[in-house]
């Protein structure tokens, strides 16, 4: 229940960060701030630790360099891998 739970949360979290892109919002904007921190707190809760910024940053480089990333999320929207890795990692230059 708790896993289905967890899901769900990250389903809603990454469907809010595709409406950015969608919406022609930069990815360097703070605007998304607000969803960045919480996909950075789903993050720690499934790594069962903080999820500090450096390590945040690092994440995104993996979900770019990882073809199983990159092809689920061109999937949600093209071109959202390139659109979530830029604004989190401009997130995370912002709370590191």
């Amino acid at each position: 229940d708790e896993k289905a739970q967890a899901m769900a949360e990250l389903q809603a979290l990454e469907e809010g960060l595709a409406e950015g892109l969608r919406r022609s919002v930069d990815p360097r904007s703070d605007i998304v701030d607000g969803l960045l921190e919480r996909h950075r707190a789903w993050v720690a809760l499934m790594w069962g630790k903080p999820c500090e910024p450096a390590a945040y940053a690092g994440l995104a480089d993996l979900y770019l360099s990882h073809p199983d990333f990159v092809a689920r999320y061109e999937r949600m929207e093209p071109g959202f891998c390139d659109w979530l890795t830029t604004a989190m990692k401009a997130h995370a230059a912002r709370a590191g």
